[in-house]
Parts: structure tokens; C-alpha cells; sequence
């Protein structure tokens, strides 16, 4: 009779983290999409719900007080992104290994590691959230509701900055945990949006009341996260060691900290992008392009989030196979994901030439089609992030973090001259999805080329 592995041993945390030493394309693929159709299958869902969100609070308060709610939001969202660490790609990329071998002093020693950068960069980014609100107010021209909440709304920053609770529950293949988080935010953001429409609740009292609804549905979603990563790390005997120095805490992470700041760096750019636009858009448009802009960006969102959800999924497998040398198996698994992202493309190509108009007037009323054309470019530039959703996790697992830092920044600065041109030249929101889809096709480009020329081992 075989020995059953114990309580600590390798195979144990092999088979808990999901890491299969035998099996190359065919099985790691099987192991994504078996992930991914967890993660997938709920954000669509509530990807749905969202929007249904959305649609009922521009029913309820327009979209000039809903872009006020929008503007919040983005202003919160680019300082919690713009200072936080993306803590979960270094528990993947140092806890899949440590996990694999039943490293678990090694594991809770790299978690408390991370969680000290994610409570360090929480105080920052409330601090400057608050402190910056004003010169925010002035500068993009905002309502007086967003100016009156924006330092108040900084704090749901606390339940945002969730990089190392996600990190663990991807690393221990959670994957449903973090599926609820959705739909715990999301059906708030709905039950909210309803009470206000169904109140009668308008105008500015309208988007503070919206303002309430976003807010708390980020905190019970957030607390939410956390108390269930805590629960899953005490059932495991993984909690955080948050004792010792920062280079004992380090040790044994070799060049972690260069992996830290480059991935930061590269996805606080991608997320600043969208962000700011609301609030560029807000500042130059006005608040009523704000919350055109923001509608059309839920159903980009609804197909182009499945790109950043299956790519920590693919991450792993990535890392698996390279840390094995195992090129056939690699190619092979870029292959069927490249593969995957283009019948994705077609689909999305599909739905949208069909029912694209009808689905934005349904949603949001007749007003909205002023935002069709931005719709359309949107939609295109979320469906390249989906195409080429492999392409950053096989440059960070081929330690290539600061080749796809150097991608986003110049893909940003793409972005921001393109935006700067056509908004100088009087362009509105058609003019603002051009200046996605370029963003979107030069960094889809330039993965993909920089993927081929590192793929060797």
C-alpha cells in the first residue's frame, strides 16, 4: 500500500498548489481552463450585473451625476493603483516553487513580505488621495459632488489593495473565492442603483446616494477577500511570519525586488490608462462624456476583462513548464492560448457587428449611441488584450519583467501623445477610442514579438 503523503511533505503541496510534475501542453491547458472557467463563467455573469448596474443608475440620476459617480471611482482606483504593489505576481512567481516543495517557513516568510509592501502602500495612496483631492477638483473641472466625497471615498482604498489575499487564493487554486468577491461588488452596485431609481432619488443627492452604493460595495467585497484568504492560510497553517528585518524576510527571493518594481510599474500603467481617461475625459468633455465614456467601458470590460482574469490562471503553467525546460510543451501551450483569444476575437467581433447598437440603446437609452463609434474601438482594443492574454504571464515567467515594462511605458506614452493630439484638434469620444485601439494593437504587437524572440530557455 502506497504511504500517504504527510502532513508537510512536498507532494502534499504539490497537489494542493495544483502542480502537476507530469503532463505538458495538454494536461497545463486542461488546468487552465479548468481555473478559467470558474473565474470566466462568474465574471460574465456578473459582468452582466454590472452593467445592468449601471444602465439602472443612468436611468435613476443621468449621466452627468452618474459620470460624477464615475469620477470618484477612477480618482480613487488611479491612486490605489498607481501607489500599490502587484504583490500577487510575487506570490506566484516565489510561492509556487516554495509551495511545490514544501518550503512552508520559506511560503509564509514571502507572504509577509508582501503584505508589509501592501499595507505600506495603502497608507500612501489614501494619504495622497486625500491630500491631492483639491488640486484634483480644480484642475479636471469636477461637480461639486465629486469634489465634496472624492477625500472621503479615498478610504475604500483599504479594501482595494487586495494583491496578496488574491495571490494566495490563486496560488492554492481558490479560484471561487475570488470569483464571489464579483459578485458580492456587483450585486450591491445593482440592489443600490435599484433602491435609487425606484426612491426617486435625483440629481446631486442622486449621485451621492450612487457614490454610498460604489463605496460600500468595495468595502464588504474587499473585507469579504480577506477574511476568507485568512481563513484559508490559518486551515493550511500559512499565515504570514511578518517578524525579522526586510533582507532576512528577502532571502533566499533572488531578484525580487527588481521583479516587484518592474511588474508594478508595468501594471500600474495599464490601469492609469483607463483611470485617467475618465478623468481627462471628465475634465475636457465634461461629466456627461464621463458617464458615456464609463457605460461604453463596461461592455469593453465585459470582453476584455477575461484577458487579465486568465492570465494569472496561465501563470502558473507558464512557470511550471519553463522551471522543467520543457520548450515543446511550452510552445505548445502559447499555441492553444493564442488559439483560444483569436476564436475569442471572432466571437466578440460577431456580437458586435449584430447587436452592438441595439445593445447600448437597450441598456442605456437613446443618449448613449452618441457613444456607438467609441463602443466599437473599445470593444476592438479589449478584444487584442484577449488575443494576447498569454503574452505578458510567458514574458514575466521567462523573467523578462523589465522587457515588458519597457512595452507598457511606451505604449502608454503612444497613448497619451495620440490622446493629446485628437483632444487638441477638438476630437471627442470617437477621437478618445482611436487613441485606445492604438494603445491596444502596439502593446498586443510588441508582446508578441518580444514572446518569440525570448521563447528559448
Amino acid at each position: 500500500m502506497a504511504t500517504p503523503p504527510q502532513p508537510d511533505s512536498p507532494a502534499l503541496h504539490a497537489e494542493a498548489a495544483g502542480v502537476k510534475r507530469g503532463g505538458g501542453a495538454k494536461a497545463a491547458w486542461r488546468n487552465v481552463l479548468a481555473n478559467a472557467s470558474v473565474i470566466l463563467g462568474e465574471r460574465l455573469a456578473f459582468g452582466v450585473v454590472n452593467i445592468a448596474a449601471a444602465a439602472v443608475a443612468v436611468r435613476a440620476v443621468g449621466f452627468e451625476a452618474f459620470g460624477a459617480v464615475l469620477l470618484v471611482h477612477a480618482y480613487t482606483r488611479l491612486f490605489g493603483d498607481m501607489l500599490r504593489f502587484q504583490s500577487w505576481q510575487a506570490v506566484l512567481r516565489y510561492g509556487a516553487p516554495a509551495l511545490a516543495d514544501g518550503r512552508t517557513q520559506d511560503l509564509r516568510r514571502l507572504l509577509g513580505l508582501t503584505l508589509r509592501l501592501d499595507l505600506i502602500a495603502l497608507a500612501g495612496s489614501i494619504t495622497a488621495a486625500i491630500l491631492f483631492s483639491g488640486f484634483a477638483a480644480s484642475i479636471f473641472n469636477w461637480p461639486a459632488e465629486t469634489a465634496r466625497w472624492a477625500p472621503w471615498y479615498a478610504l475604500a482604498i483599504a479594501f482595494m489593495a487586495t494583491e496578496t489575499p488574491a495571490g494566495v487564493l490563486r496560488l492554492l487554486d481558490r479560484f471561487g473565492i475570488l470569483a464571489l468577491r464579483h459578485a458580492i461588488n456587483a450585486s450591491i452596485r445593482l440592489t443600490g442603483a435599484a433602491l435609487v431609481w425606484l426612491l426617486g432619488i435625483e440629481g446631486g443627492t442622486g449621485a451621492a446616494a450612487l457614490i454610498a452604493v460604489w463605496f460600500l460595495a468595495s468595502v464588504l467585497s474587499g473585507g469579504w477577500l480577506f477574511a476568507m484568504a485568512f481563513l484559508v492560510l490559518r486551515g493550511r497553517n500559512l499565515l504570514p511570519r511578518m517578524r525579522g528585518d526586510w533582507s532576512e524576510m528577502r532571502a533566499g527571493f533572488d531578484g525580487f525586488w527588481g521583479f516587484v518594481l518592474a511588474t508594478n510599474a508595468s501594471t500600474t500603467l495599464a490601469t492609469t490608462v483607463v483611470n485617467l481617461t475618465i478623468l481627462v475625459v471628465g475634465g475636457v468633455l465634461g461629466a456627461s462624456a464621463a458617464g458615456l465614456f464609463g457605460v461604453v467601458r463596461q461592455f469593453a470590460d465585459a470582453f476584455g476583462k477575461p484577458a487579465k482574469l486568465i492570465g494569472p490562471v496561465i501563470f502558473p503553467e507558464l512557470g511550471r513548464l519553463r522551471a522543467q525546460k520543457r520548450r515543446r510543451s511550452l510552445d505548445g501551450l502559447m499555441l492553444r492560448a493564442l488559439g483560444a483569444g483569436t476564436a475569442a476575437v471572432a466571437a466578440i467581433a460577431g456580437v458586435m457587428a449584430l447587436a452592438g447598437g441595439p445593445l447600448l440603446e437597450t441598456a442605456f437609452g437613446a443618449e448613449a449611441l452618441q457613444a456607438y463609434n467609441l463602443m466599437i474601438l473599445a470593444t476592438v482594443a479589449a478584444s487584442l488584450s484577449i488575443w494576447g492574454f498569454s503574452l505578458e504571464p510567458a514574458l514575466l515567467s521567462a523573467g523578462r519583467a523589465g522587457v515588458s515594462l519597457a512595452i507598457q511605458c511606451s505604449a502608454a506614452a503612444l497613448y497619451a501623445l495620440t490622446l493629446f493630439v485628437l483632444l487638441s484638434m477638438g476630437g471627442g469620444l470617437t477621437e478618445v477610442g482611436v487613441a485606445l485601439l492604438a494603445n491596444a494593437a502596439f502593446a498586443f504587437l510588441a508582446r508578441l514579438g518580444a514572446v518569440w524572440k525570448f521563447r528559448r530557455l
